[in-house]
């Protein structure tokens, strides 16, 4: 991202910003760095949100077995597809 922080590259463009973690913060931290630098950009986050305890959460698969958490990423799925499709039409 350091190259694009100048370009303008992200400005008003919708992001999705998840961070996932086998600790209980669920990368908290490196998704709030991650968020600055994003507005810094005038990036539109359209939702973003840490996952934690992420390898309980899947199975053998690499699928998400907890019925929250899918719907949670399945709903923002939606929500930023939904704003990539408006920004498109503007």
């Amino acid at each position: 991202m350091d190259w694009v922080v100048g370009s303008g590259e992200y400005v008003n463009k919708p992001v999705m910003a998840l961070s996932s973690s086998p600790s209980y913060m669920g990368g908290e931290k490196a998704l709030q760095s991650l968020l600055t630098t994003l507005r810094a950009m005038n990036a539109a986050v359209v939702c973003s949100f840490p996952i934690p305890f992420s390898r309980r959460k899947l199975n053998d698969k690499d699928e998400w077995t907890e019925g929250d958490m899918r719907r949670k990423i399945s709903d923002a799925l939606v929500v930023f597809s939904d704003a990539i499709r408006m920004y498109r039409e503007r």
